[in-house]
């Protein structure tokens, strides 16, 4: 690896050399390559001092080491395999604000090679780690030598999933690391005020240097800031007014004239309601807002002089504890001011209680990245989840070549991984977003040596993180660990020998208890079966032509799964003497008619299908009937490896079933699909939560989601199951839900069930107010929309604006126990800026507040109610007074500078109320 690097380098080296010689032309500067064409104005003193602050020696020497850059390998990742690298060269803007890389520049570079650079904002970047993925690492082979640094972007539904650079030595993978970690944790902590002022200088910059005529430059500025959310068309063209016909000027003048025109008028009337003489608010008018408005008793009065510290741009004001209206503009669109309280992003609620008592956000079939049937496995799938404060981990796990374990969709064309290379990448990211425990579901496939290969590798990479043993003993013991005790660690879920077998140690394996399978969760068996059951009833049903139908039953929909699964086993089988871990034997050999196939089985699940013989469906009901006689062996090794999460089947309480009777089995636990699950919260919810109370309970999606689509998790936490396991790859509705559920206590993956749920609390409870006051009377008053996205690019004239007109409505619902769903919607409203006005109430009665969610929609009417944007959040995280309520895409990225502007009063309610919807008057 290192010979390649110097190869490369002198090859490099000697090429510019030569072709500086014969065109006696300097080689260009690498920062002209990728900037403009004439040098970027200087930045202002505030923002210089800011991005400059005074360094340690060592730190200068590591940034200037990266400002002059370098060529590294950048790894090359493709749809299945990731095997190649391509050398680029890479090196920290001067602004430090990105870090670039493009085509390695040698002598003469023609001006179409500067198309071909990137760069990446480092305030946009989640982590940067020392080291390279497992992926990478397995696909381009181990080396003594092979080391580099991985970029994971801060939202992970980006395009963009992660960079990975391979460097020549570890001392350049740590400068590299520890660099940019640097200058990204500088950017991150600077004040709200230098944050816009600084966005305001990159849009005024990157305009300056554009080659257009100077008389374009000033709409380009203008057209910038509108795209990042950072003001309005009307005030644009207030903007375009004032400037009096000058097409540039310097940057101070221009910011200057920003400030003035960027505020909203429902945020001057707010502004002139506090403030007494409508120029400045003082600390103490401060307070009093905060205090007896937004209802926030945990603001104290100094805290309130710090946030004009932080937010007022205008020296003179913050000199003189003043706040002007563009500080308190700027304070109102903070985290102090968004609808979700802030305090809420950090760890609240108590974690010293069962394990039982919480909600535990939970990923299904982690490894994948789209479809349940042929796209790929990765093992960046699970660092996305892990970062998403996901704590329980599926990994379907099947024998491999060379006595490796793999883990892919068994009987499906998804690739396949090495479990040595997941368990590793659980190891490095289990606890970057959350201290609390991560388990594994485990669904064992493999024979007896490969899962005492299993258990070394997860003994051997997770060591001490890995729990082997109680923390107490077992008479000791009379219910779950809490999180708390658990933090740092990493428990199984399994099969587990009884105390029986586990004495006959003379036996390496050992079938479990009561002739079970190893496995307790398998959906590609659960739909043969199915299959089985419904072709019985098709050949009895043969003999009696069925009626026409236009639209296809059911059973022919189920039946055309279960032969897609099949089809999909079959080739699957057929392919597993290739000893390919990637998969793509079994690809290639899906590709002509058997794609066509799979295409025709896939789309036809809406119509109808062919009846089978009656021959075919017995002779296949029976040979599968003989391979479920043979039962998967456990090795002992990995039995020792399960403490707490003992897997069972899940067995249907019944009507003698009364409090506390699975007392003793609170190590069990049970895994059940969608559609049972399902239906037995209809029917046995009070059992269930009863049940739950104890044992965790896990649920899946059904088998029939081939595409990966995603479940309604409420019913199933109304009834009180903890671990509601989700498609965390699939970006729809009910994944948003999710989110926004575990978006509180700190996105630690836990949060603590409602009373009426929970077992006898042992410690007291004051996580939240609305514990001891159920009912809850909210009312909403929504004012206003602010910066809404254009379908179209915006296009700015000098003295005219060329909009559409849009007609748009805020859809606001209720989710969470059965009494408490609603569904409210604003009046649709016709405007032709980027600023929409409503100002109508809204009254909803909640029952029961743990279990509600509040979810804000923003709707086209004109576009069949597309939606533009959306947020949603839990009622107890709602705060009160005047609100921001920022909305995401359809990707759960956030819309820049687009918001709902509301204000939120919480009652008490005595008794319920006949909800009339809207309101005609608003008692604020």
């Amino acid at each position: 690896m290192a010979n390649r690097y110097e190869n490369l380098a002198a090859e490099r080296q000697s090429t510019a050399h030569s072709q500086s010689k014969q065109r006696k032309l300097s080689r260009p500067q690498f920062g002209n390559l990728f900037g403009g064409h004439s040098p970027k104005p200087e930045a202002p003193l505030c923002i210089e001092r800011a991005l400059k602050a005074k360094n340690k020696p060592f730190v200068s020497d590591v940034l200037q080491r990266l400002q002059e850059g370098e060529v590294l390998l950048k790894v090359l990742s493709s749809r299945w395999i990731v095997s190649k690298t391509k050398p680029v060269f890479v090196k920290l803007g001067e602004n430090q604000l990105y870090f670039r890389y493009g085509p390695v520049p040698c002598g003469f570079t023609p001006n179409f090679r500067k198309t071909q650079e990137k760069h990446v904002d480092l305030r946009e970047i989640r982590i940067i780690r020392f080291g390279v993925q497992e992926s990478v690492r397995s696909s381009l082979g181990r080396y003594n030598d092979f080391f580099g640094f991985v970029v994971i972007l801060e939202d992970s539904f980006s395009a963009k999933k992660s960079l990975s650079f391979v460097t020549p030595n570890e001392h350049t993978a740590k400068m590299w690391s520890v660099g940019l970690n640097h200058v990204r944790n500088r950017l991150k902590s600077l004040l709200p005020r230098l944050q816009l002022e600084l966005s305001v200088w990159e849009v005024f910059t990157g305009s300056s240097n554009d080659k257009e005529k100077k008389t374009c430059r000033l709409l380009k500025q203008l057209e910038g800031l509108n795209q990042r959310g950072l003001i309005s068309e009307e005030a644009a063209f207030k903007f375009l007014k004032k400037s009096n016909g000058k097409s540039s000027m310097p940057f101070v003048e221009f910011s200057a004239l920003y400030k003035s025109v960027r505020d909203p008028n429902e945020v001057i009337d707010l502004f002139r309601k506090i403030s007494p003489d409508n120029s400045f608010i003082r600390v103490r008018e401060l307070y009093k807002f905060i205090q007896q408005t937004q209802r926030d008793e945990e603001i104290s009065e100094g805290a309130c002089l710090e946030f004009i510290k932080d937010f007022e741009p205008d020296d003179e004001a913050r000199c003189n504890d003043r706040m002007t209206i563009w500080g308190f503009s700027l304070f109102l669109t903070s985290k102090y001011c968004d609808i979700f309280n802030w305090k809420h992003d950090q760890v609240y609620q108590n974690m010293r209680q069962p394990l039982s008592h919480y909600y535990v956000a939970s990923s299904h079939n982690t490894y994948l990245t789209g479809d349940q049937i042929k796209d790929p496995s990765s093992t960046d799938s699970y660092i996305k989840a892990l970062l998403k404060g996901c704590r329980c981990l599926e990994l379907d796990c099947w024998d491999g070549p060379d006595g490796e374990p793999i883990i892919y969709h068994g009987y499906t064309l998804t690739s396949k991984i090495k479990f040595k290379d997941v368990v590793e990448c659980i190891g490095k990211y289990a606890f970057e977003a959350s201290p609390y425990p991560v388990i594994l579901s485990l669904e064992n496939h493999c024979s007896v040596t490969q899962q005492e290969r299993m258990a070394y590798y997860l003994k051997t990479i997770l060591g001490s993180e890995l729990l082997t043993s109680p923390l107490l003993s077992e008479n000791q013991e009379l219910r779950l660990p809490s999180p708390a005790a658990l933090i740092g660690k990493i428990l199984l879920k399994g099969k587990k020998l009884n105390e029986t077998q586990q004495h006959r140690t003379s036996d390496a394996s050992i079938t479990p208890e009561g002739g079970e399978d190893v496995s307790d969760e398998d959906e590609a068996s659960e739909c043969a079966h199915r299959h089985d059951r419904e072709s019985m009833t098709s050949s009895d049903d043969a003999k009696v032509p069925p009626p026409h139908r236009r639209t296809p039953s059911r059973r022919s929909n189920r039946t055309r799964i279960s032969r897609l699964y099949r089809l999909l086993t079959d080739l699957s089988r057929s392919s597993s003497s290739n000893n390919n871990t990637s998969g793509n034997s079994v690809y290639d050999r899906f590709q002509g008619a058997s794609c066509i196939e799979l295409q025709r089985l896939s789309s036809s699940m809406r119509s109808a299908s062919p009846l089978s013989s009656s021959a075919s469906s017995s002779r296949q009901t029976s040979q599968r009937k003989q391979s479920c006689k043979k039962k998967q062996k456990l090795a002992k090794q990995l039995s020792d490896l399960i403490v707490y999460h003992r897997s069972v089947k899940f067995k249907l309480p019944t009507e003698n079933f009364h409090p506390g009777s699975n007392y003793s089995n609170f190590f069990e636990m049970s895994s059940i699909s969608e559609t049972k699950a399902m239906s037995l919260a209809k029917q046995k919810t009070p059992f269930l939560v009863e049940y739950h109370k104890h044992q965790l309970g896990r649920t899946y999606p059904a088998g029939s989601r081939t595409d990966s689509s995603n479940y309604d998790p409420q019913p199933l936490w109304n009834a009180g199951f903890q671990i509601v396991s989700m498609n965390y790859q699939t970006k729809d509705d009910k994944m948003e839900l999710y989110r926004g559920k575990f978006r509180q206590n700190g996105n630690c993956g836990y949060l603590l069930k409602p009373v009426e749920q929970r077992a006898d609390v042992i410690e007291d409870d004051v996580t939240s107010s609305f514990s001891l006051i159920k009912e809850k009377l909210l009312r909403l008053q929504i004012i206003s929309c602010q910066y809404i996205p254009k379908h179209t690019q915006l296009k700015i004239k000098r003295d005219e604006f060329l909009t559409k007109k849009t007609t748009l409505h805020v859809d606001i619902s209720i989710t969470g126990d059965n009494n408490d769903i609603a569904h409210r919607n604003t009046t649709c409203t016709e405007h032709e800026s980027s600023n929409v006005c409503w100002k109508e109430d809204f009254l909803l009665y909640i029952s029961k507040p743990e279990l509600a969610m509040l979810r804000f929609q923003l709707k086209d009417c004109d576009r069949s109610h597309e939606r533009v944007g959306q947020y949603t959040l839990p009622f107890t995280s709602i705060t009160q007074g005047y609100r921001f309520v920022p909305l995401l895409d359809k990707d759960g990225s956030r819309l820049q500078g687009t918001h709902i502007f509301v204000h939120v009063v919480v009652e008490d309610a005595a008794k319920r109320h006949t909800n009339p919807g809207r309101v005609k008057e608003f008692v604020s």
